[in-house]
């Protein structure tokens, strides 16, 4: 596995980890098998570490995982290895965005049964889909996708606020973003582009 790509699952990783309920965590043989979990993290972010060892740590990481799937229905599923072509974002930006959206993720998934029901049941998606969200999961997962890219166009369009290093800031563990501009605002920045080149 590429480092970058071992860097931003392993972020996901982590944010999954700290996501876990206490009556998870303080079972010994869970904390054994999380202990693996972040040593391999660790083995895999070393600098001597090849994309082969990562590739063995990345496996046993999923194994380890695969048992709190199969032992806790209830969890949220362990993260899945993003593959296939290179980020057009540096890593640094995607590991900022993919542990930002699990906080966010975590947070949703915490609120009461209720209230999640009430949310499935009052957003509904576009017609094509046929009603609601057959889970409160799937809405969830819409909601985290669609933050996702929200933050990806505020890099795109230059809307992510960085700090003098040119670092983006995060505020609570939520990266820093201008909205973007109004239709009236867009209107009157293309009429002055206009009136400039007249």
């Amino acid at each position: 596995m590429q480092e970058t790509r071992f860097i931003e699952n392993a972020a996901k990783v982590e944010a999954w980890i700290n996501a876990l309920p206490e009556e998870v965590t303080t079972v010994r043989k869970n904390q054994m098998r999380l202990n693996q979990i972040t040593d391999n993290i660790e083995l895999g972010l070393d600098d001597s570490a090849d994309d082969e060892e990562r590739t063995l740590c990345w496996t046993t990481m999923s194994k380890n995982g695969a048992y709190f799937a199969k032992n806790y229905s209830t969890l949220e599923a362990f993260p899945k290895a993003r593959m296939g072509r290179a980020d057009r974002y540096p890593t640094e930006l995607r590991i900022i965005m993919t542990t930002s959206s699990q906080e966010y993720k975590s947070a949703l998934l915490a609120l009461p049964t209720e209230v999640q029901q009430m949310l499935i049941n009052y957003n509904l998606p576009h017609g094509r889909t046929g009603g609601n969200y057959s889970t409160y999961e799937n809405y969830v997962d819409h909601l985290v996708s669609v933050s996702v890219r929200n933050m990806e166009a505020s890099i795109d369009e230059g809307r992510n606020i960085v700090d003098k290093k040119g670092v983006w800031v995060v505020k609570e563990g939520l990266p820093q973003m201008t909205p973007p501009p109004t239709k009236e605002e867009k209107e009157a920045a293309i009429a002055k582009i206009e009136e400039s080149n007249e």
